[in-house]
Parts: C-alpha cells; structure tokens; sequence
C-alpha cells in the first residue's frame, strides 16, 4: 500500500477515533448529576481509569492539579478535548501510579486500595 494512503487511512480512524471519544466522554458527563464536578474536583484519576479500559492505549498526565488523558495524541478530561500545557505523564510526577491498586489518592501521594 502506498505510504501517503497509509498515512491518510490512520488520519481518518484516528479522526473517527475522536469523534468516538468525545461521544462517549459527552454519555459519561450526562449520566448524572454532578458529574463534571465529580470528574474535575477529586476523582479526575479514576476518570482516566474509565477511558484507559475502554481505550487501552490511554496514558494519564498530571500537571499538580488535574489529570487529563492522552489518547492517541489528543487529550481529554470530563470536559471533552483539553489543551496540554505543563502536564506530564504520571509516572514522572508518581512513579509508584502504576502499581497493581484500584486507588491512587493524588492530594496525598500515595497508592491506597
């Protein structure tokens, strides 16, 4: 196949990706009242959880604040599509995230579960 096909093939299921994505993150937000709170103020870690077992590829990032999730080089939160500006992955800001625990408390540093 033609590298520039190629190329435009994975453009267009990345771009189908997306508007998946966001759909599921816009079904995720209405499911109740106060979610987007919920998402964005204490539980935006287990929001990344959600995504990362319906998108295996999912990679949290953390800016001290809020974890948002790359997901085929776009991020996402509760939200919809997010700007990236000083987050990093998780495991530069806490290496032990990816230990086998169903819990990571962020405000204390610490896996827990």
């Amino acid at each position: 196949m033609d590298k520039d096909l190629k190329e435009a093939i994975n453009d267009f299921h990345k771009l189908m990706n997306r508007d998946f994505i966001i759909e599921f993150i816009k079904i995720i937000r209405e499911s109740f009242v106060g979610a987007e709170t919920v998402y964005t103020k204490g539980s935006c870690y287990q929001f990344y959880r959600i995504l990362k077992q319906v998108f295996p590829q999912a990679v949290a990032y953390y800016d001290v604040s809020h974890v948002i999730t790359d997901i085929d080089g776009r991020f996402y939160d509760i939200t919809g599509e997010v700007e990236k500006i000083n987050h990093l992955e998780m495991e530069e800001h806490f290496p032990d995230a990816k230990a086998k625990s169903n819990k990571y408390d962020i405000t204390n540093d610490r896996i827990s579960g």
